[in-house]
């Protein structure tokens, strides 16, 4: 069996610290929104990327057709970059008017 490293490439064993401000940032930006979510849109979410199923597999969890969960996560998806740019949008506006990023 040969390895492709560019199939699974694999992360640096160290990671500065602008890069991991970086990475934090975004998992409490997407953990933000994605709270942000109704609880069918999370459960999707979830079993797709948390517990790594197939939509057929989320479908037999969940009772729905194979197609219906392909459009519902496809949409809840949609919803969360959605939330995701309303987020940044609204921390970028909070730190233009914040006092600590004016000059005295």
């Amino acid at each position: 069996m040969t390895h492709d490293p560019l199939a699974h490439p694999e992360a640096p064993d160290e990671v500065g610290p602008d890069e991991l401000h970086v990475r934090t940032e975004r998992r409490v930006d997407l953990g933000r929104a994605a709270a942000q979510l109704d609880q069918r849109d999370r459960e999707l979410v979830a079993l797709r990327y948390g517990a790594d199923l197939t939509a057929k597999q989320i479908g037999e969890v969940t009772g729905l057709k194979t197609n219906a969960v392909e459009v519902a996560l496809h949409r809840a998806l949609g919803r969360l970059r959605d939330l995701l740019d309303e987020n940044r949008a609204v921390d970028e506006s909070a730190s233009e008017s914040s006092p600590r990023d004016r000059v005295a």
